[in-house]
């Protein structure tokens, strides 16, 4: 039996406040930089509201998950207090079957986390 590993996140930050130290505002162009321990796993995902987003193999390391929010359906990034939850699927049975795949309310969500999402104006 393998024991499970539980994420922690510490922060969610724009990629650009990373780079500038100043306080950024997460917006629909954002790219998030979630960052904490034990974030990596063989098949970790991240729910944004409850829509699914797999991080590429190359955004995702044990300290740092890296999620472009354009990718995120725009109905589901609404101005205000968004849900972010690192998820793992389990392998159950023989064959081995995703838990995701049998039923997604059965996923292990080990870490909730809320980020503040504002609208972007635009003056044209």
């Amino acid at each position: 039996m393998t024991p499970f590993r539980y994420p922690v996140v510490d922060s969610i930050i724009d990629e650009e406040e990373k780079k500038t130290s100043h306080n950024v505002p997460i917006v629909s162009t954002s790219t998030i930089l979630i960052q904490g321990k034990q974030l990596r796993s063989d098949s970790t995902s991240i729910l944004i509201n409850g829509t699914k987003s797999t991080p590429a193999p190359g955004n995702l390391t044990d300290s740092v998950i890296t999620i472009s929010l354009p990718s995120i359906t725009p109905a589901v990034l609404r101005a205000g207090v968004q849900e972010v939850q690192i998820v793992e699927n389990v392998d159950l049975g023989d064959p081995l079957t995703h838990i995701w795949d049998l039923n997604p309310a059965l996923q292990l969500s080990f870490y909730t986390r809320t980020l503040l999402f504002r609208p972007m104006h635009r003056v044209k």
